[in-house]
Parts: structure tokens; sequence; C-alpha cells
């Protein structure tokens, strides 16, 4: 049973529990217009909305360094909480749309 504060996911066939303050993982990829950001991120409430080109090392409930020249006071590290993607190998369109909260204390669960 799964306590009031975790989420559950599932990626790679794998079923993820984490509660706010957990991750997948301590790697943390950097997003930058010379990675593939593609926007202006904005922020909304308590999330931070990008969209980036597809970066398989960018994964929910793992963490990235958002470096923006447009919107620096979003500058800072994150945790993944939806990607949505469009496009294919066979189109033009091959991106993500990211959201995602600050990362502050995060622990990878044992």
């Amino acid at each position: 049973m799964l306590g009031p504060d975790q989420k559950w996911f599932i990626d790679d066939e794998r079923l993820n529990i984490l509660r706010p303050n957990e991750v997948v993982s301590s790697f943390v990829p950097l997003i930058s217009a010379e990675t593939g950001l593609l926007n202006t991120p904005a922020a909304q409430k308590k999330e931070v909305t990008l969209v980036t080109m597809m970066n398989p090392s960018v994964k929910v409930g793992g963490l990235f360094k958002l470096v923006s020249v447009t919107a620096p006071h979003l500058n800072g590290v994150y945790k993944t909480s939806i990607i949505n993607y469009s496009g294919d190998t066979d189109g033009n369109d091959w991106q993500q749309q990211i959201t995602a909260t600050v990362a502050e204390n995060y622990v990878v669960p044992q």
C-alpha cells in the first residue's frame, strides 16, 4: 500500500515508488541551449515546463540541471515529474516536453 506522500510510475518495465524527496538516480544531465533546450522555460506555481530535443538521459523521477539564458531565474536542479514525447525517427519533430519541480534535499532510495 502506498503512503499518502508516495507516487508510483512504471519506466523500462520497472515499478518505481518515490516520496517527494526521492529520485531514481543521482545522475544529473545538463539541459541548456547547447544540449537541446528548444524554448524559454516557463514556471507556474511550483512547476517548470520546458521543451527539449529527445534526450534519453532525462527520466521521470530523475534529476536534471537547467541552464537557461532567456530565463536565468529558473536555473537550477529539478526532478522530472512528466515527460510528453512528440515525433518519431522518420520525421523532423523529435521533442519532449518536460514538467518538473525544484529538487531539494533529494536522496536515492536503497
